[in-house]
């Protein structure tokens, strides 16, 4: 397997698609994350008992972010700004990335393009790697 190298970061948010298309385990970086919205986005996909046991192997070497209640706070704000531009699920991992303070990985970068230009969030394009 050839390894990817993201320059100047040791932790990282990684977005769905790459996690599920197996990228996430070719990254050479000490801490990967991704968050239980992920996780259950992935795990959601099959029902098949065999199929569930791979798709959680996806997670071998990847950290889950749960969702503590003082999240809670920032994902209000964002709901109350951003309803009508963005999906919950995309309000929901920008919190995670603004409480966590983790740079997000992903091959979408126009989907997170609102977070980045309004919080202090760092969106690296895997496209780019």
């Amino acid at each position: 397997m050839n390894l990817t190298i993201v320059k100047g970061f040791d932790e990282i948010y990684i977005d769905s698609d790459l996690i599920l298309n197996g990228f996430a385990g070719s990254l050479k970086i000490k801490n990967k994350f991704t968050g239980f919205i992920n996780a259950a986005e992935i795990l959601s996909r099959s029902d098949d008992k065999s199929e569930k046991e791979n798709l959680k192997n996806l997670f071998q070497d990847v950290n889950i972010l749960g969702f503590p209640f003082r999240y809670s706070e920032t994902l209000a704000s964002m709901i109350n700004s951003f309803s009508n531009k963005i999906s919950l699920r995309e309000m929901i991992i920008g919190t995670l990335l603004i409480e966590s303070r983790l740079p997000l990985l992903t091959d979408n970068i126009n989907l997170y393009k609102i977070l980045s230009e309004n919080f202090q969030i760092k969106i690296i394009d895997s496209n780019n790697l």
